[in-house]
């Protein structure tokens, strides 16, 4: 996971040294035999001997292991697998010959994607991370190689590498440019939309919840949120569900294929309870197909992502759908009106828009005691206060506390401006138990106190007389 983030930004160096193939691949290929042993299947290193490349050894035995590893994931017992060197025009090729499966013709341009997953029928059983042949392409890449795959006419799936041929009597310095191109400017598909986004404490960070059954996915894909967010994980839709629960996130990152509970069953749960109807839901999914999207979509899900993906358009639509959020719940608590939602705003769902209705409705019939308090509210929506507190502060960024003392401050205000009686009558009415602190809230929400606010209010007065 780490050489694959080193490799994408950039940061990955070479230690370029020269590799005697065949002898090296063979080495490569002991850590097989027992798989071999085990699944009666023939692996084979053949080709010319004594053939030289000038390469990063560590890089290439990742390469190497990485192809032969998807090799055996996909070959049925009894099979042959071939790792096949040869010198042809300026280039020296490494192929890798399977007879598995193979893939299909549509996927072939793909199985290099960061996160790509088969939809091959017979693979669907052997769900991968999609990370392994990304490394790959990246580290070979990095050497100034290529590396393709086709459909063989027989069976299986055949992986050429391709790699230059240098003369073993390089000088040195040309060894270094090779070196020094090896780590130049690397498009950093791996942050957020080539931003410099600064490092923000962790208790400032919006909290993200990650269900993903694949552990080198979900170990993937906390790596490289944790810059941006407070990331927590579970392995599963129900695991999922709990934490969602207990954690109130601000959004929601999930797979649809899973165990115990799928991504659709966890999203129609979360939607359907009070607790967590309000959270963000984004699925991701290898299935590609509109109908799959579409009943994502009908479960309520806010966006969906067919793996293999852009990283950059993850980050976008995490970013979008929290900003809009918090725009679209900031109008809607200052306006302290249900808003008239637009196609774009169709991240507020109608059930979060009840609820912060309802609570409104709850502080303002309520709005004269002053004992009234974030209790009572919770206690009235059928909520455990601690719950009812996060979901309030997700859908608002404002603690309840604060939103029923600014629910008051600006009846005050309407008060103050109607002229319905003085500050001390207002401040009682209104649910403060204190003139005096009724003073220092007024002043800190609109900059001026009360009695200078009622002087500004006759002042203009007289003006229009």
């Amino acid at each position: 996971l780490l050489d694959l983030r080193k490799a994408q930004s950039g940061q990955s160096k070479l230690n370029l040294s020269k590799i005697e193939l065949k002898n090296f691949i063979k080495e490569v290929a002991e850590n097989f035999q027992e798989a071999a042993r085990t699944n009666q299947i023939k692996l084979e290193v053949t080709g010319e001997d004594a053939i030289e490349v000038l390469a990063d050894a560590d890089k290439m035995e990742t390469v190497i292991y990485n192809l032969l590893s998807n090799s055996f994931k996909f070959s049925p017992p009894g099979k042959r697998i071939e790792v096949n060197i040869l010198k042809k025009d300026n280039a020296i090729q490494i192929v890798v010959n399977d007879e598995g499966c193979g893939v299909n013709e549509a996927d072939l341009e793909n199985i290099f994607l960061l996160y790509h997953e088969s939809e091959h029928p017979n693979t669907q059983q052997l769900k991968g991370s999609g990370i392994g042949l990304a490394l790959a392409k990246e580290l070979i890449e990095l050497q100034h190689g290529t590396i393709s795959a086709v459909n063989r006419e027989e069976e299986g799936l055949s992986i050429t590498i391709n790699l230059p041929l240098v003369a073993s009597h390089v000088a040195m310095d040309e060894k270094q440019k090779l070196q020094a191109s090896a780590t130049a400017n690397v498009e950093l598909q791996l942050q957020n939309n080539n931003e410099s986004v600064e490092e923000k404490k962790d208790n400032e960070k919006q909290l993200i919840l990650l269900v993903e059954d694949n552990e080198d996915m979900r170990s993937f894909l906390v790596l490289n949120l944790s810059s941006t967010y407070r990331v927590k994980t579970a392995e599963d839709g129900l695991q999922g569900l709990a934490m969602a629960k207990k954690i109130q996130p601000d959004l929601i990152l999930s797979d649809i294929m899973m165990p115990k509970m799928d991504g659709i069953e966890m999203l129609d749960r979360l939607k359907n309870d009070q607790e967590t109807s309000h959270i963000p839901v984004i699925l991701l999914s290898a299935k590609s197909a509109l109908e799959s999207q579409i009943t994502g979509l009908k479960y309520g899900a806010d966006y969906y992502i067919s793996k293999p993906f852009d990283n950059e358009l993850l980050y976008a639509a995490m970013k979008n759908i929290l900003d809009q959020r918090k725009r679209v719940f900031g109008q809607f608590v200052s306006k302290q009106k249900v808003m008239d939602l637009g196609p774009s705003q169709i991240v507020v769902t109608s059930k979060d828009e009840l609820f912060l209705q309802k609570i409104i409705a709850i502080v303002e019939e309520h709005m004269t005691d002053p004992k009234f308090n974030i209790d009572a509210v919770a206690e009235t929506v059928n909520m455990a206060r601690a719950t009812f507190f996060k979901k309030f502060k997700s859908l608002t960024q404002q603690a309840p506390v604060e939103f029923i003392r600014d629910m008051r401050l600006k009846r005050a205000k309407q008060y103050l401006d109607g002229g319905m009686g003085n500050i001390t009558e207002i401040a009682y009415t209104v649910g403060f138990s204190s003139a005096k602190y009724f003073s220092t809230c007024f002043r800190t929400l609109y900059g001026i106190s009360p009695s200078d606010y009622l002087k500004s209010i006759e002042a203009a007065g007289g003006k229009d007389a």
